[in-house]
């Protein structure tokens, strides 16, 4: 059973953000399969770099986005984003 079930309620009402926040719950809930069945020790370390990845990639388009439509609270936005680039930079490091 997934550990994140997707419902409207999650969607940002554009598709091609809603389409990768779906694909970012998948490999979440790939990553609690892999571990409520203990299988984790396989393949924990290429989700959790997929994951890592997809992220990137993801806040990569959201902030391209929100800038081009001059979203409002951009910055603070950005800051949340770079806070978590950060904390995984720091993470990566140890």
């Amino acid at each position: 059973m997934p550990l994140i079930q997707w419902n409207a309620g999650y969607s940002v009402k554009v598709a091609s953000l809603d389409g990768q926040h779906q694909k970012l719950i998948g490999i979440l809930n790939e990553l609690h399969e892999a571990m409520t069945t203990a299988k984790g020790d396989k393949v924990l370390a290429n989700i959790l770099a997929n994951l890592a990845d997809y992220a990137r990639m993801h806040l990569d388009t959201e902030e391209r986005l929100l800038k081009t439509h001059g979203y409002p609270d951009f910055a603070r936005h950005k800051a949340q984003h770079d806070a978590y680039v950060f904390s995984r930079r720091q993470a990566n490091a140890v």
